[in-house]
């Protein structure tokens, strides 16, 4: 069983909660423990929407960002989900709100909250996962023969663990043989790590922690040929979003099948430009960040123009 209450001034981990048309006086009341925080990042115009879930009660938090699934800490799933109180939304810093938790009735929690089989898992999921998993041990066997160097994690914040070396080793990833000089942002295809390692690392020896840095890389070779990928640093952070054409002939930014943010543009570069004065509503959908520099395929630190 479980239930779903809105946020007010606190979310905590057990509530008591007595359900009176379920318990007569005199009773003890039912204790809940809460196990999944819905949260939407954006404005009333729209945003972005994924969740944090703590599938056991005594373990760790995890975030549920479309196709992404990491680990989070009890502060990223609770504590940062309040929104801003600034009432000019230009001065927010915060634009994360929890909008409904989901509680465990705790005397039914180990019935509920079972551990997950391979068999209760899909037969195509399987196939990706060790597809995967075959790719990582197949990165961390190249790092050690010396064929790459990077980290595996990449951050913008003071823990960011990658020397001078590694940076200028980065920015050779994804460069094309003849750069479109209109298009200096856009790079050939690469896979989501190097292009956080390109993206952090040229960041780093430029000295900049810009929220809106970015870089555009092709996907020719992908499910979905003839698209891009964008990755942007967000919340201190490289993310990466897919670009592809609707049914109408525009860009869109994606998520999956989902539409994050539509545009009127029918090219590349008028997407870019348009995400660089940002942020904003698009045809649909919210962007939350301006594209406010780049990096070209030599690893060099752009600001971003208003011809670009």
């Amino acid at each position: 069983m479980s239930v779903s209450l809105g946020i007010t001034h606190s979310a905590p981990l057990h509530s008591t909660c007595v359900l009176r048309l379920r318990y007569r006086p005199g009773t003890i009341p039912a204790k809940y423990t809460l196990h999944t925080v819905m949260v939407h990042d954006g404005n009333d115009k729209g945003g972005h929407y994924y969740s944090y879930i703590r599938p056991n009660p005594e373990g760790d938090w995890f975030k549920f960002n479309d196709a992404s699934v990491t680990r989070a800490t009890s502060k990223e799933a609770i504590e940062d989900n309040f929104g801003d109180d600034e009432e000019d939304e230009k001065m927010r810093t915060n634009f994360s709100n929890a909008y409904m938790l989901f509680y465990v009735k705790d005397d039914v929690i180990t019935e509920e909250l079972v551990p997950v089989t391979k068999k209760d898992i899909p037969g195509h999921l399987l196939a990706r996962f060790q597809q995967e998993e075959q790719e990582e041990q197949e990165e961390k066997e190249a790092k050690t023969s010396g064929k790459t160097a990077g980290i595996e994690e990449v951050s913008l914040s003071k823990s960011l663990a990658i020397t001078h070396e590694d940076a200028e080793a980065g920015g050779t990833h994804g460069r094309m043989e003849e750069e479109d000089i209109s298009m200096p942002w856009l790079h050939s295809e690469m896979t989501h790590l190097d292009a956080s390692k390109l993206l952090a690392g040229s960041m780093l020896l430029a000295g900049s922690t810009t929220n809106g840095a970015f870089l555009v890389r092709k996907r020719t070779t992908a499910v979905e040929a003839n698209t891009y990928a964008l990755t942007v640093v967000w919340k201190g952070k490289p993310t990466h979003h897919l670009i592809a054409r609707n049914s109408s002939g525009n860009m869109t930014i994606r998520n999956g099948s989902r539409t994050v943010y539509g545009s009127r543009t029918t090219d590349i570069g008028s997407l870019i430009a348009e995400l660089a004065a940002t942020p904003g509503s698009g045809e649909t959908g919210f962007w939350p960040v301006a594209l406010t520099e780049y990096v070209d395929t030599n690893g060099t630190v752009v600001k971003m123009s208003a011809s670009q």
